[in-house]
């Protein structure tokens, strides 16, 4: 592969799949961020994180300096200082400390790593240091604080006591504490960390991506809860990938690779996809239903993924908003396809959406309704686990996507994109998957259900559809196929009990 870079003034990014280098380009100021360097930096992350060729990223300095925190040279300048935009409405100050990406970062230290510097190496998954590196909350000396996730992840990594003195004293940690004290991961020569950030990189790419990733988003989202419901998250987020990737990877283990802890090779030369793309195995199961039913059907976006757009209507359910009236207004802008492809709407955008929506009598507060909002698309717990559970049983299990006609013309490329990755990281727990078109929230289009039963290979009366859309589930009662109304989990989870006879699993404190 040819390596390319690409100068973005403040910040040079090196494109070598599947590792992505950022590099912070400022050495004439030890690599400090101001307003433009941190916004560089989130764009060059948001472009990391959507794109498939690049499984591992690196973050370094130019020079012998990682990053001296924020430019506070900068500070007088409005149009240079950083920006301090309420969480939930923009990037952190710094650029990328607010994200939670899906793909491992680590850090490449060469220098000084402090003060805000400090709280991206922090952001980072990993860390790999120089023997001569230096670590602090140097911020301490002139009262500034820790606003990129200092306070959050420091005592994470380190423990509460030790994270105490650094924020406390501001003082500088050498790389020999820094490796005693878990707060980096390597200690390598001068000058040849990002070498060896890189080598490291290339080692997590080997390995298999969809059960890397799912165990890491894990150990993040399973921080603070109670064991039960740490385990049932963790059980959650890693099921379908035992069908999507453990089965073909002890097959392997099976065949002769990677015996007595051999990490060098673990994908053999018959492997159709390279490592870190999507495996799809088929559940198997000798059992046949034991109901009149026979295949379930999930709307994907309303039931099966939590995403922005579910907390849309209960921010609408909540404030008294026609939801029908207001949804049809949201789906028909740009800013629904913006939100679940994880971005945030900018201010400007939701003052001109509010004034629009109060020509119709709608009264919103769109800046209200994204503040604290979680834009990501994960799956929804337990969702995971009924769907293998129902396949197990011998039931069919089908996903429908659906796209909106509604969408403006200039975002078709975009909504494609958006379909696309989720259809590839989903299509594995699923023994078929559906993409429809729909010509409005009232007007299901019947083709929808047409191809269901197609698709599906059984009679309209064995299949039971869910969705959170009245219309949809309307329109499949209409063509025989028995509806569900998703209102909740738990609601739904135990209609679908009853209906199947599978004794499903319940979230923590279910009634059922």
């Amino acid at each position: 592969l040819t390596r390319s870079f690409r100068r973005l003034m403040e910040v040079v990014v090196d494109r070598q799949p599947p590792i992505f280098t950022v590099t912070i380009n400022r050495i004439n100021r030890r690599n400090a961020v101001d307003a433009t360097t941190a916004r560089q930096l989130a764009d060059a992350f948001r472009e990391f994180e959507g794109n498939d060729s690049f499984l591992v990223g690196v973050l370094t300095g130019t020079g012998n300096a990682f990053c001296a925190g924020a430019d506070l040279r900068a500070l007088s300048d409005a149009k240079t200082r950083l920006k301090t935009i309420p969480v939930g409405l923009g990037d952190g100050p710094m650029g990328p400390s607010r994200m939670l990406l899906t793909k491992p970062v680590i850090a490449a230290i060469e220098g000084h790593a402090v003060a805000g510097g400090l709280e991206l190496a922090l952001w980072c998954d990993m860390r790999v240091a120089a023997e001569d590196a230096v670590l602090g909350v140097f911020c301490r000396r002139w009262g500034v604080p820790l606003i990129d996730g200092g306070t959050y992840r420091l005592p994470r990594l380190i423990g509460l006591s030790r994270a105490l003195d650094l924020i406390l004293t501001g003082r500088p940690v050498d790389a020999k504490e820094a490796l005693a004290m878990g707060l980096v991961n390597r200690v390598v020569g001068p000058g040849t960390t990002l070498q060896a950030a890189q080598e490291l990189a290339k080692q997590l790419a080997q390995f298999p991506q969809q059960c890397m990733r799912a165990d890491r988003l894990s150990a993040y989202n399973g921080h603070g809860l109670g064991v039960h419901e740490g385990l049932q998250q963790e059980f959650d987020r890693a099921a379908w990938v035992v069908q999507a990737e453990a089965l073909s990877g002890a097959g392997r283990f099976a065949g002769g690779l990677g015996r007595h802890g051999d990490f060098s090779k673990i994908q053999d030369s018959t492997s159709e996809k390279a490592p870190g793309h999507f495996l799809t195995r088929t559940v198997t199961s000798s059992q046949q239903p034991q109901s009149r039913f026979r295949a379930v059907i999930f709307d994907l976006g309303g039931v099966v993924l939590s995403s922005p757009v579910n907390a849309i209507r209960e921010y609408v359910k909540q404030e008294g908003i026609p939801t029908l009236p207001f949804l049809k207004r949201f789906a028909a802008s740009p800013a629904w396809i913006d939100l679940n492809c994880g971005k945030i709407l900018p201010p400007e955008f939701c003052r001109r959406f509010d004034e629009e929506c109060a020509k119709d009598g709608l009264k919103v507060n769109t800046l209200k309704m994204m503040s604290g909002m979680d834009a990501s698309m994960y799956i929804r717990p337990h969702m995971s686990s009924c769907i293998l559970q129902l396949r197990s049983a011998g039931f069919k299990v089908g996903a429908l996507t659906n796209n909106w006609k509604t969408v403006e013309e200039g975002n078709e490329k975009k909504m494609s994109e958006y379909r696309s990755g989720n259809t590839d990281v989903l299509s594995g727990i699923f023994d078929f998957m559906i993409e429809s078109c729909v010509v409005g929230m009232m007007k299901p289009d019947p083709a929808i259900y047409e191809l269901a039963i197609k698709t599906a290979g059984v009679a309209p009366e064995e299949i039971i559809f869910v969705d959170d859309l009245g219309p949809n589930v309307k329109g499949a009662k209409k063509m025989g196929i028995h509806g569900i109304k998703f209102e909740t989990q738990e609601q739904t989870l135990a209609e679908i009990q009853q209906l199947t006879g599978v004794k499903l699993m319940q979230p923590a404190g279910s009634k059922l």
